[in-house]
């Protein structure tokens, strides 16, 4: 039996998404907790493989186990759930846990991903390990401009540091939303590279500090000069999902 569920957890607190010898990572913690409930080893694939520091609002991963086993232990998938939570670091928590289909998988079913990235444009002790800090005077009009020039298909290969294959990627939607001193990038699309949607965002920053909106086009036809990365700790997954794109599911996530 095919078990999915729905994750959201604190990139600060972890070595990033993917299991490691030698470190705490968010699959890790879950996989150690299914070993405490069933007394053997389970092991759960994941639809992001996000990096150290970034955060989930809704990673999806699954695994599986035989229907008997499962029933031997809880009555319901809510028992399971709150069990499975009472185990886990208080950094990591399972939001939805649903039977699939066999022939589902968290990374290679999903249409697309859904990522955001917050700003804050000051200084604040409470958010400075949820929001990157810019506390010097940027163009924020540039920004909406630049993130305009987004959308569509296009090769990101010189975007993402270390990339090896193909690299295109089909951006569904991108823009900038503000709220007070707040600032949130969202962008919607079939895939992402390694490192691509923080390397976007630092070059829209560094860019914004002139208002060069336009040389963001010339470096989304040629590849930009250098290669700039925010901060991890601003980066969010926020939706990975499985059927076709559609405005309410950003909607959903900005609003």
């Amino acid at each position: 039996m095919r078990i999915k569920i729905l994750i959201e957890y604190d990139g600060n607190e972890f070595y990033g998404w993917q299991i490691q010898k030698k470190f705490k990572t968010c699959q890790g913690e879950i996989e150690n907790a299914l070993k405490k409930i069933f007394l053997r080893e389970i092991r759960i694939k994941g639809a992001s493989r996000l990096d150290r520091g970034v955060h989930a609002i809704s990673q999806v991963a699954h695994f599986d186990i035989s229907k008997k086993i499962l029933n031997r232990y809880f009555k319901s998938l809510e028992d399971f759930k709150r069990s499975l939570n009472s185990i886990l670091p208080d950094a990591i928590y399972i939001k939805d846990i649903q039977v699939e289909k066999n022939d589902f998988h968290a990374r290679f079913s999903a249409k697309g991903k859904i990522y955001v990235y917050k700003i804050f444009l000051g200084r604040s002790p409470l958010k400075r390990k949820y929001f990157w800090e810019i506390d010097y005077k940027i163009n924020i009009n540039s920004l909406y401009k630049m993130a305009k020039f987004l959308k569509g298909e296009r090769d990101f290969k010189k975007w993402a540091p270390g990339h090896k294959g193909k690299g295109f990627v089909n951006i569904f939607d991108a823009g900038w939303k503000r709220k007070g001193n707040v600032l949130i990038f969202y962008i919607a699309g079939n895939r992402f590279l390694n490192k691509l949607v923080r390397s976007i965002v630092g070059q829209m920053v560094f860019l914004s500090k002139e208002g060069n909106y336009l040389k963001f086009k010339e470096y989304l036809e040629k590849g930009p000069e250098k290669i700039i990365i925010a901060p991890p700790h601003g980066l969010y997954l926020a939706k990975v999902f499985y059927e076709k794109y559609n405005k309410k599911m950003l909607k959903e996530i900005i609003s």
